[in-house]
């Protein structure tokens, strides 16, 4: 067996899978006239799922082809038909066939499917002629045309019909039209003359009646009837504003009907009549309305829309919303949330319209909040989400005085203020209103500070307002804790805080006061430093040392000014020449004092009256004690007449007198502040 292939004994057998080239299809098969088809998605008509597959049949609309069918390209191709009507046949024109003759030769289908061979002579006889079976001839019959050798050598033509074809249909006897409206059965003759036979007299069309629907209201459709008499039949020609219909009915129906005049033309074979009506198309009211908003709260004011015509009827989609049917107007209080097709019905003019709108009804959030009461303007901010009721909307705002963001803050308030909290849920929002009493806060009075000789002290506070109470801070007794001037004591000297707190447990205030205690048994050790002397200097440094709690130094006797007396180690100057004492005090608080002194004697400068320059070792240079406080200095020496034999600026005990004999000379010396010592100098070696 030879495949589709043309390979003999191949697998390519038609109902074995194959390849189409087509990668939008599937199982891809042998079709039973070898062709490879597989099946598409859409079919080859692009219906999804269709049967206009690949390998089904079709039509390629060509009488020359049979058995049309979609490729897998889905064009839809058939098999030529030859010869013997045989689609996909082999008897093809230029093919050989048989004529029957057994005098031709090479017989071949002609390009009109006639099976005719060469004769060895011709239809005329002629030895290898060119009359031929199948070559035009002449019958000599007028009446035929195309006229061709048969295989019989039989010269024939096809009948020519009265519209002169060839092979035509339209011969003697057979049907025509004479083009005359009052004959019938009309037939070709022998001559070929197209004649019928004469009907019953016509009489023309006449229009008893033409009526329309009405009134009529826009976008309505009109029906048109009319009554005829005549002989039919009859041909209807309608027309009117924005329409043209024909028909043979005697009424038609024109949608969308406008007002004007509509028309219809009756014809038959004998005449025509016309006749019109006029059409009334009255306009629809307006029954448009408009609220303002898409949706309400139920606690919001009842809402009325803006109505473009009065005088239809309001009705809601359900019982639900409570609505003047009149007016449209909505009693939020009494309607239950939803959402509404609300409809206005309108009547005018014999005309009706209708309008709707969608509105919502929403429940308004719950806004409730519980008041504290009363607070005081001393306790500070406090948060007004922690008094909303459960089920209030949290995230709403709050106002009101004293009030920022969620926080409120009494301070600076008094009396009742009043307080809003606005919670909001979509379009919807609701108001809780409260109150809350602001009280002013106590104050708190602990009394000053003390400090006592002793380990008890009477306290001295203020009792305004409300109760107050005591509270040690750092260790004490309280004898009566409710008392402002009760007796406390402690055990050991020292730093005590003691809490003075009042008030109603709402508001309240409190102040502290600081209580030293000082042992009267203890004295302090007090030290006020060694007693100094100095050479012409008058200030120096005390270096006094306590442990008492407090100190003081004060002047007992000659002279000097002390630069900080509260100072342990404090600078005292201007000390007078001679024997200066100080007093340092220290005490434990208020307790009794305990003093110590110390003596600062100040030495004048001591002017020397001579020197010995004779390199012993021993009084070689002329030394003036305490010179060097004295940077300032100037020393000048005279002989006994007068002269000057030694000056110095800035002299620093270094002056040998080697130059000069023994002698008694006269020395000046200045020092700071315009002081100037005379006295006379003796030079003995």
């Amino acid at each position: 067996m030879i495949d589709c292939n043309n390979v003999a004994g191949g697998t390519d057998l038609p109902g074995t899978p194959c390849d189409d080239g087509n990668a939008n299809s599937s199982n891809d098969t042998w079709t039973a006239g070898c062709l490879c088809v597989g099946v598409l998605p859409n079919d080859c008509l692009g219906i999804p799922g269709g049967t206009a597959q690949p390998g089904t049949a079709c039509d390629d609309n060509d009488p020359l082809t049979g058995n049309d069918t979609w490729d897998a390209s889905c064009a839809c191709a058939g098999l030529v038909i030859d010869c013997n009507s045989v689609a996909g046949g082999t008897d093809l024109p230029g093919t050989p066939c048989d004529d029957g003759n057994a005098n031709s030769s090479n017989d071949t289908w002609t390009a009109g499917c006639l099976c005719v061979g060469v004769l060895p002579n011709d239809c005329l006889g002629i030895p290898g002629g060119s009359a031929q079976p199948g070559t035009a001839c002449d019958d000599n019959d007028p009446l035929t045309g195309n006229d061709m050798w048969d295989a019989n050598c039989s010269c024939a033509g096809l009948v020519i019909d009265c519209n002169n074809v060839a092979g035509g249909t339209d011969l003697p006897g057979s049907a025509c039209d004479d083009g005359d409206l009052l004959t019938g059965n009309d037939t070709w003759d022998a001559t070929c003359n197209c004649a019928g036979t004469p009907v019953n007299p016509c009489d023309a069309p006449v229009i008893t009646t033409f009526t329309s629907t009405g009134p009529l209201c826009l976008g309505e459709s009109v029906l048109l009837e009319t009554s005829v008499v005549g002989t039919a039949p009859f041909v209807f020609d309608w027309s009117g504003p924005g329409s043209t219909l024909s028909g043979s009915g005697s009424n038609v129906t024109i949608p969308n009907a406008q007002s004007g005049t509509y028309q219809v033309i009756v014809t038959n074979a004998c005449g025509d009549d016309t006749a019109t009506v006029v059409v009334v198309v009255n306009p629809l009211p307006d029954a448009s309305f408009l609220y303002s908003e898409p949706m309400y709260c139920q606690n919001s004011f009842d809402p009325s829309p803006t109505i473009s015509t009065l005088g239809g009827v309001f009705s809601p989609s359900n019982s639900g919303l409570i609505i003047n049917a009149a007016n449209g107007t909505i009693d939020l209080d009494a309607s239950t949330t939803g959402v509404y097709i609300i409809t206005y019905s309108l009547q005018a003019n014999g005309c009706s319209a209708l309008h709707t709108e969608q509105l919502t009804i929403a429940a308004p959030p719950i806004a409730n909040w519980s008041s504290p009461g009363s607070l005081c303007d001393g306790i500070g901010t406090v948060n007004l989400n922690n008094y909303l009721d459960t089920g209030t909307i949290p995230g709403g705002t709050w106002s009101g005085a004293g009030v920022n963001g969620d926080y409120f803050d009494p301070s600076g308030l008094a009396g009742m203020i009043e307080i809003t909290y606005t919670a909001t849920v979509g379009d919807c929002s609701a108001n809780g209103v409260g109150y809350i009493t602001i009280t002013p806060a106590p104050v708190a009075l602990a009394g000053p500070d003390a400090e006592v000789c002793g380990l008890q002290h009477q306290m001295n506070a203020t009792l305004q307002t409300a109760v107050g109470y005591w509270t040690p801070l750092n260790g004490g007794t309280v004898s009566v804790s409710t008392d402002p001037t009760t007796m406390v004591s402690v055990t050991a000297a020292g730093a005590y805080s003691f809490l003075w707190t009042v008030g109603d447990g709402q508001c309240f205030d409190n102040d502290t006061v600081r209580v030293t205690f000082s042992d009267p048994a203890i004295s302090p050790v007090v030290d006020a430093g060694p007693d100094q002397e100095l050479n012409v200097v008058d200030h120096t440094l005390l270096d006094g040392s306590t442990n008492g709690t407090q100190w003081s130094w004060s002047l007992a006797s000659g002279g000097g000014n002390i630069t900080d007396n509260d100072d342990l180690n404090t600078e005292v100057y201007l000390l007078g020449v001679g024997s200066n004492t100080f007093i340092l005090s220290a005490s434990n608080g208020p307790c009794p004092s305990t003093m110590d002194t110390v003596v600062i004697i100040v030495n004048e400068l001591a002017i020397p009256t001579g020197f010995s320059p004779n390199g012993d070792g021993t009084n070689d240079v002329l030394v003036i004690p305490g010179i060097e406080e004295y940077k300032d200095n100037s020393l000048i020496v005279f002989d006994r007449w007068g002269r000057k034999v030694y000056e110095q600026e800035r002299y620093a005990n270094d002056w040998e007198g080697k130059a000069l004999p023994d002698d008694t000379y006269f020395m000046v010396l200045n020092i700071a502040e315009g002081r100037t010592y005379n006295g006379y100098l003796i030079i003995k070696r």
